[in-house]
């Protein structure tokens, strides 16, 4: 009995033993990390891309890998992967997540997939974590495992606010805004110089108009003690003498013909 406890024991140890050389070797396989360009995603933004890198690797070349992608439905909407760097096509179920590739060409420090996230409309959300989980590269003697995560924060649009109703919050009105420009103005606000010119043309006219009604009239046969000033103007051509002259002319040519009408007659 003793001899049979002593056999288990030893056998565990060896499994014990085993395993974690077995680990070492799973931890010396190789490193790996997930990136991408910007984990901001800007107004406008259609898709981001994650990168599958294989930073450190310690095999022959024959190398594969699988994993499970887990990302928010609710605001990506579809999902395309590429194999870079001489690895296969990589086979990608989207009901599930899973997806899987391999190579016989593994070389550390490449970029061995891309993943391509194309973005929903109208997205509210402030930010949204990509997961790649159970992510395991395996040689087909031992293998490595990794969970990686990348976290995506949303810009925020602080131009979206609505302009405000109250009429206080109007922006003032500078002097000279919003003027309508007047006949004969510039849009400087400058009157036209012709404009400027005619009040004192019309002034000049008035001022001589009264100038002349106030001109001093000497009538003939006055001594100068008889002067006298006209408030009205000057009297035109036709005036009491010239009446005179008519009447008597027309008195002359009336007596004229009553003669010659009496000398026909006799």
């Amino acid at each position: 009995m003793k001899k049979l406890l002593s056999i288990i024991l030893i056998a565990l140890l060896v499994i014990a033993i085993a395993g974690t050389f077995l680990e070492v070797n799973a931890a010396d396989l190789c490193t790996v990390s997930i990136t991408t360009q910007n984990q901001t995603i800007v107004e406008g933004q259609k898709q981001v891309v994650i990168q599958i890198n294989l930073d450190e690797y310690n095999g022959a070349g024959d190398l594969g890998y699988q994993g499970t992608l887990e990302y928010d439905e609710n605001i990506f909407e579809n999902v395309t992967m590429t194999s870079l760097n001489d690895w296969e096509n990589i086979d990608y179920e989207p009901t599930t997540g899973n997806f899987l590739s391999t190579t016989q060409n593994a070389q550390a420090s490449t970029t061995i997939a891309e993943i391509t996230l194309t973005l929903k409309d109208g997205i509210t959300a402030q930010n949204t974590t990509v997961n790649i989980n159970d992510l395991m590269f395996a040689d087909g003697d031992t293998s490595a495992n990794f969970n990686q995560s990348l976290t995506f924060n949303f810009e925020q649009n602080t131009s979206t606010e609505e302009p405000s109703t109250d009429p206080d919050d109007k922006p003032e009105e500078q002097p000279g805004d919003n003027q309508e420009e007047q006949p004969g103005q510039t849009p400087d606000g400058d009157n036209n110089n012709q404009n400027e010119e005619t009040p004192n043309t019309n002034s000049e006219a008035i001022s001589n108009s009264q100038s002349n009604k106030n001109d001093t009239i000497l009538i003939e046969g006055a001594t100068n003690e008889d002067k006298t000033t006209a408030n009205s103007s000057i009297p035109q051509t036709g005036g009491i003498s010239t009446l005179v002259i008519v009447g008597v002319i027309a008195v002359i040519g009336i007596a004229c013909y009553i003669r010659y009408r009496t000398i026909q007659v006799k």
